[in-house]
């Protein structure tokens, strides 16, 4: 078992490959934002919320000498060149990123499968505690890897001599956790576990003098403050959403990028003229319904994929017809169960259409 140096008390700090393979994704996604920095528009489309490509914009503006983000990630996960587009690029990264987890001492572990049933009933009631906390502004594939290592850590099937995960601590700067816990008490076959953000997990472990040596705590416990580098978590970029909808190298020809850019600048114009006018966590409506329509699609479970939502936001035909049912629906999209099922009907519709051409 891994544990800090010098401990009196064994800590073993672990991870989860979903969560190993969500970062890949996030070097992936960045690699795919450089192309909107071609864009003259790209202020309409508000900051991203990629650390990765946050951190290379920070490196450029202080002197950095990369000649783009290509050379950036060759460089710190030592790939060469890194093309987003192979099938296999968030497999390479995620290689790289567990051999230096695993050269820190943490472990990476993949999360034990649990029957239907059981996974079915732990994740209504995970969206349920994600309402009362309101964060559905978090993609599909970040609530199901959340879900997955809560259930991991919470699991009475642990072989505890293999783990010992006596006290488990979740460690995380996401607050929507603490409602999840809460409801989470119900399930007797669950056991309890600690929540704590980074910092002051290691804030505890020292005042509770465990002997550890301040070396081992640098190397070990990582952490970086979000607001260096990230928006909130309550907040959804609007270039990130884009970015996720468009498969083209080229986005300077892309007719419904520009168009929804305009509609957002015209948002923007309004709330500034209408001064009482508030907006949540800076989100604006054509956010939160563009991120409503990319967690719908990206959904297993629904009619149509998300790879068949974005070939149709990605063909300049339909930029006319997606662009008028945003508009329309700008102002009430949501009802008591989420995104308006007359709005998915109709992007359904459109991507039959264009399945067909």
């Amino acid at each position: 078992m891994n544990t800090l140096e010098h401990a009196s008390i064994p800590i073993s700090l672990h991870t989860t490959s979903d969560y190993i393979s969500e970062v890949a994704g996030h070097v992936q996604k960045a690699l795919r934002l450089e192309r909107f920095l071609a864009l003259d528009y790209i202020k309409d489309l508000g900051p991203s919320k990629n650390v990765f490509f946050n951190f290379y914009l920070e490196l450029q503006r202080n002197g950095a000498d990369f000649k783009d983000f290509s050379e950036f990630v060759e460089d710190i996960f030592e790939i060469d060149n890194p093309d987003y587009t192979d099938r296999n690029f968030i497999e390479y990264v995620a290689q790289r990123l567990i051999e230096r987890f695993e050269f820190l001492n943490i472990d990476v572990e993949s999360p034990r499968m649990f029957a239907e049933q059981d996974y079915r009933k732990y994740k209504k009631e995970y969206e349920i505690a994600l309402s009362y906390s309101k964060h559905f502004n978090k993609s599909y594939e970040a609530r199901k890897h959340d879900l997955n290592a809560i259930l991991h850590i919470a699991d009475n099937q642990f072989d505890i001599e293999e783990y010992e995960f006596i006290e488990p601590y979740f460690i995380t700067w996401d607050t929507s956790f603490h409602e999840v816990r809460k409801q989470f008490r119900k399930f007797s076959e669950l056991s309890f576990w600690y929540l704590m953000p980074p910092l002051k997990f290691s804030d505890t472990i020292s005042v509770i003098d465990m002997k550890i040596n301040s070396d081992a705590l640098n190397y070990n416990i990582i952490s970086m403050v979000e607001d260096n580098f990230n928006l909130s978590s309550e907040s959804i970029s609007f270039i990130d959403l884009l970015n996720s909808f468009f498969e083209d190298d080229n986005t300077t020809k892309w007719k419904l990028g520009e168009k929804f850019a305009k509609l957002r600048r015209k948002l923007l114009d309004e709330i500034e003229v209408n001064d009482f006018k508030r907006i949540e966590n800076n989100n604006l409506p054509i956010d939160e319904l563009l991120l409503l329509i990319q967690n719908h699609y990206q959904n297993p479970r629904n009619k149509n994929s998300f790879s068949d939502i974005t070939s149709l936001f990605t063909n300049n035909s339909f930029s006319d017809k997606i662009c008028e049912i945003i508009e329309k629906n700008i102002d009430s999209y949501t009802d008591e169960h989420g995104l308006k099922k007359s709005i998915i009907k109709e992007f359904d519709e459109l991507i039959e259409e264009n399945n067909k051409a």
